[in-house]
């Protein structure tokens, strides 16, 4: 009897041992599909997160950027076109090759939206030499890694907009705004300073260079479509910006990759203004002949300027001391100098 008994506990172990098995090989089978189910809607869920549209709340979403340099690519296998400078302190600024070429610079007279003078006459300029410029507009962040402070007016850490309900969302968009409120002095600084520390001689664009690359091999009045309808897809401008910058590179690039070539903030340029193209440079240089103006020439619009402004040809001005929240800068270089 005592033997039937042992033989019945050793069966009922096993019995026992065998079911806590199957069940934990459940288990583990149940939790591999729940984390299976969890990544398929946590990537369904970035997939489909709002962009420059309306969130599930209806308030507007904020852009995520579109053209943010990865430093994950192995630099052997980066394009050569693509210049890429440290700023220090985990900033880097990356400019895009610009191939010499010719354009017609400034405004045929019977563009409607151009009634000043200072945009003609139009003449076929000469780029002769190869440049980069930026992709975006210089953001606080790199500045403040050059200079040691931010002078800009809206600064990436001011309270959310009114109705946003996605603080995370609020702190990347804000994160890479252009840097602004400084002055055309204040860029030079920046200019050589960035020069000291990366060893690459870097300075302001001419205003050839800068028209160049805006209009990136086309003709009309914008470089996209002739439509007034398509300015908000590429521009951060008055019917969009709620009277602010937004981060750089959120909006559409333009044929070259440059981005924020309309809007977001004045971009200053080397050249001293003229009140037309008499006499003007055959060629891409910058015209630094000073005839009785102290003015520099600044491109592209900002967030609140009027539509006229967001042209390719649109050029305006301003003392070079001045800095107001609509001033900002993209940075150039040559490509004849060695890397």
């Amino acid at each position: 009897m005592r033997i039937i008994h042992f033989v019945a506990a050793l069966v009922s172990v096993a019995i026992a041992v065998i079911l806590f098995l199957v069940f934990k090989s459940s288990a583990n089978q149940g939790a591999a599909s729940a984390i299976m189910r969890a990544r398929t809607v946590a990537n369904e869920s970035i997939a489909t997160r709002p962009v420059n549209g309306m969130n599930q709340s209806g308030h507007k979403a904020f852009s995520r950027p579109t053209g943010v340099a990865d430093d994950s690519i192995p630099s052997k296998e980066r394009d050569p076109t693509v210049l890429t400078l440290d700023c220090g302190g985990g900033q880097k600024i990356e400019l895009i090759l610009v191939s010499p070429g010719e354009f017609m610079m400034g405004s045929p007279p019977n563009d409607s939206l151009s009634s000043r003078s200072v945009e003609g006459p139009q003449r076929l300029v000469q780029v002769r030499e190869g440049f980069y410029l930026g992709r975006f507009e210089v953001t606080q962040e790199q500045w403040q890694a050059v200079m040691g402070n931010n002078p800009s007016h809206f600064k990436g850490d001011d309270p959310p907009p009114v109705g946003s309900t996605e603080w995370e969302d609020y702190q990347d968009f804000y994160r890479n705004r252009p840097v602004e409120s400084v002055s055309w002095d204040d860029c030079q600084s920046f200019c050589r300073r960035l020069t000291e520390v990366t060893g690459r001689v870097v300075r302001l664009p001419t205003e050839a260079e800068w028209e160049y690359a805006c209009r990136a091999g086309t003709t009309d009045r914008y470089h996209f479509d002739e439509t007034l309808e398509s300015l908000e897809d590429y521009a951060w401008c008055m019917d969009n910006s709620a009277k602010q910058t937004h981060r750089v590179g959120t909006r559409k690039p333009n044929p070259w990759g440059f981005f924020d070539m309309y809007g977001n903030v004045w971009e200053w340029c080397e050249d001293y203004i003229h009140m037309n193209y008499k006499n003007a440079p055959g060629d891409s240089r910058a015209w630094l002949e000073r005839v009785s103006r102290e003015e520099r020439v600044v491109r592209g619009g900002c967030f609140e300027a009027f539509l006229p402004n967001y042209r390719s040809a649109n050029r305006f001005y301003f003392k070079p001391q001045l800095r107001i929240s609509g001033l900002g800068l993209r940075i150039a270089s040559s490509a004849k100098e060695a890397p």
